[in-house]
């Protein structure tokens, strides 16, 4: 094999550090070296377990709310099951007035109507609300003749 030939200085250089023996650190330097070493390493550990330790509370914190939220849905689920199960389901509801409490408001808002106009005004009303229905006519004629004096 072809050795590599070195500049002048530089072979001078590794003949000095071959001739002398490796020089030994002071102990006190020795120490100096390894204590910050130790401190360097434990506190790179102390951050690395604050750090893992943040993480592990913010996936916690986000563990507990998704269980608060499924735990919510599955009640709302349940809840909407059993009222739909036991008929208290919330249905809207028409609120129908009768003919007296029709007349009562007619008479309410026109004082100078009678009684007997206002009562035939809430049966016209009630005509137009069950127009759809044939019976609704035959209901009001029947009504008009029974309090006809």
């Amino acid at each position: 094999m072809n050795e590599i030939q070195l500049p002048a200085d530089l072979e001078r250089v590794e003949r000095l550090l071959l001739r002398e023996p490796p020089a030994e650190p002071s102990a006190s330097l020795r120490r100096r070296v390894l204590d910050d070493v130790r401190s360097e390493l434990r506190q790179c550990v102390l951050e690395g377990l604050r750090a893992e330790l943040r993480r592990e509370q913010t996936r916690s914190k986000w563990r507990f709310a998704a269980a608060v939220a499924a735990t919510l849905l599955v009640g709302l689920g349940l809840s909407l099951s059993v009222l739909q199960a036991t008929g208290l389901a919330l249905q809207q509801r028409e609120f129908t007035p009768t003919l007296s409490d029709i007349a009562w408001q007619i008479q309410q808002i026109s004082p100078q109507v009678s009684k007997r106009d206002s009562r035939q005004q809430a049966m016209l009303r009630q005509i137009g609300d069950d127009a759809s229905c044939g019976t609704a006519v035959n209901k009001l004629l029947s009504e008009l003749q029974s309090h006809d004096p």
